[in-house]
């Protein structure tokens, strides 16, 4: 048997960083911007103008920017944070 070895590349470990936004953020941002382009689209073929589509862009605009600000100043991910008094039980016995 040979005792080969062989080097593993495990990636540069650093967060996706795109335009400012980091890894989930990004997906956000994306989702965001599809919304809006969708709703105007709606609007505008339906005839409702396209300044009302322009108006209406801006609930998901609203919704999607306050979800990423949201998101980078409490952390990437969700987290539970307990607030109060922690009671852990002794779980081990004596034999």
């Amino acid at each position: 048997m040979n005792d080969e070895t062989y080097r593993i590349y495990k990636g540069l470990q650093k967060p996706n960083v795109m335009f400012g936004l980091k890894g989930p953020n990004i997906t956000w941002a994306l989702g965001t911007a599809v919304a809006v382009l969708v709703t105007v689209l709606i609007f505008f073929f339906l005839n409702l103008g396209l300044l009302a589509g322009i108006g209406a862009a801006l609930i998901p605009l609203g919704y999607g920017g306050y979800k990423i600000k949201y998101k980078m100043d409490h952390g990437l991910y969700d987290k539970k944070k307990h607030t109060g008094v922690l009671i852990v039980k002794n779980l081990t016995t004596k034999m």
